[in-house]
């Protein structure tokens, strides 16, 4: 019989929570309700922070504490079964090349995040948005210079 969650005892949990409060460690079990609850408190993380050498996702933020840690009373960590799917798996080399080469556009742009102005500025140079481009009478330096 799987554990049902600490927090509602009602749903299965899916997660396990490392609690630290007043210096006391505590492991808890949670569903993935509250777990989405625990996260819509955070801001979303760019999925592609780890391109731009970011460290970590927002998980890692949420729940490798808050703030510069003084002061802090509480600190949270978890371990989400690793039955979750990478999308990257997906992807073709050429996807991931093209990828890394507007990271690293962000990154010469003194950008933290990944954002489409990065990807079309890389998708300007090939040949099949060269072509869309001509198409809309514009051409990839108009992308680029813009």
């Amino acid at each position: 019989m799987p554990l049902l969650c600490d927090i509602c005892h009602a749903r299965p949990a899916v997660a396990r929570v490392s609690v630290v409060q007043n210096g006391e460690r505590k492991t808890m079990s949670i569903c993935d309700y509250d777990y989405r609850q625990l996260m819509r408190h955070q801001s979303m993380a760019n999925p592609f922070d780890s391109l731009l050498g970011g460290g970590g996702s927002g998980l890692s933020r949420f729940f490798g504490g808050f703030g510069d840690g003084a002061g802090d009373e509480t600190a949270l960590a978890a371990e989400v079964p690793r039955e979750s799917v990478d999308a990257t798996d997906a992807f073709s080399e050429q996807t991931l090349e093209l990828l890394q080469r507007a990271a690293e556009k962000a990154h010469e742009l003194r950008r933290k995040e990944l954002d489409t102005e990065h990807l079309l500025y890389v998708l300007a140079d090939t040949d099949i948005v060269a072509a869309l481009l001509k198409e809309l009478k514009l051409s990839p330096q108009d992308i680029k210079g813009y």
